[in-house]
């Protein structure tokens, strides 16, 4: 299981199947593993690529700050090009679901030249939580965390994704409370590489889906039916269209 360093922090990364690499990023609270192995992207993915998977700062195996100051988006961008690095990529196509798309924005932002291409899932022009600023004061963690996991049952789920609730709630405050969590229309009309942006028909946090694919230049926008922000990701029909977007993709860039 290799690691790598980003800045001083060590950041793990796991490589499955063969092929031309792809760069699979995943969501907050979650790690590259829990993402997308438990959801069958890696059997769908791994005979046709050599899949790339990092856990970003804060999760999975990666080093867990306890400072908010220590996660923004840009941080963990560079933690994805610190593992490209490591592993001799110099450039791949991504795809990010929830958090991991927007790191995926960062990258083609400002990195532009290591992504070649890039579906997005499970983001839209903000993030809509409906969440307010309420974090629960007593432990730090966001209110719906408190809601949707009681406290007794959070920290066993922590560990079974190999996170840490400090952390999380940490990285949350830094990335959703302190800073835009979408880059601004003048950034989005700058790229130039191919992107599908692609949601559940009933994903909340997505609704302005719509309005970030439009601002993106050429980039195309797919809805999953019947589907919330954690049912689209485990999909096939989100699997079919992911495929054929990166296989388009490959194509038109002579792949």
């Amino acid at each position: 299981m290799p690691f790598t360093q980003s800045g001083d922090l060590r950041i793990h990364y796991c490589l499955e199947g063969s092929g031309p690499p792809l760069l699979l990023l995943h969501g907050w609270s979650a790690s590259g593993a829990a993402n997308f192995e438990g959801f069958g992207w890696i059997d769908a993915l791994a005979p046709r690529y050599r899949l790339v998977l990092p856990d970003f700062r804060g999760h999975g195996r990666s080093a867990k700050p306890w400072r908010p100051n220590a996660y923004s988006f840009e941080s963990l961008a560079c933690d994805v090009v610190a593992v490209l690095d490591a592993a001799g990529i110099e450039s791949a196509p991504v795809f990010g679901y929830s958090t991991g798309a927007r790191v995926a924005l960062e990258l083609l932002i400002a990195h532009p030249a290591r992504v070649t291409a890039a579906a997005l899932g499970g983001i839209g022009a903000r993030f809509q939580f409906g969440w307010g600023r309420v974090f629960a004061p007593e432990d730090g963690l966001p209110r719906p965390l408190i809601d949707w996991f009681p406290p007794r049952r959070f920290p066993a789920l922590a560990t079974w994704l190999r996170n840490d609730p400090i952390a999380l709630a940490a990285c949350f405050r830094a990335l959703y409370h302190r800073q835009p969590a979408a880059p601004g229309l003048e950034e989005l009309a700058g790229i130039t590489a191919p992107v599908l942006v692609v949601n559940g028909t009933r994903d909340g946090f997505a609704r302005s889906a719509p309005e970030l694919a439009a601002a993106i230049p050429g980039a195309r926008l797919a809805t999953i039916s019947g589907r919330n922000h954690a049912s689209a990701l485990g999909d096939r029909r989100l699997k079919a269209v992911v495929i054929d977007f990166l296989q388009a993709a490959s194509g038109s860039l002579g792949g």
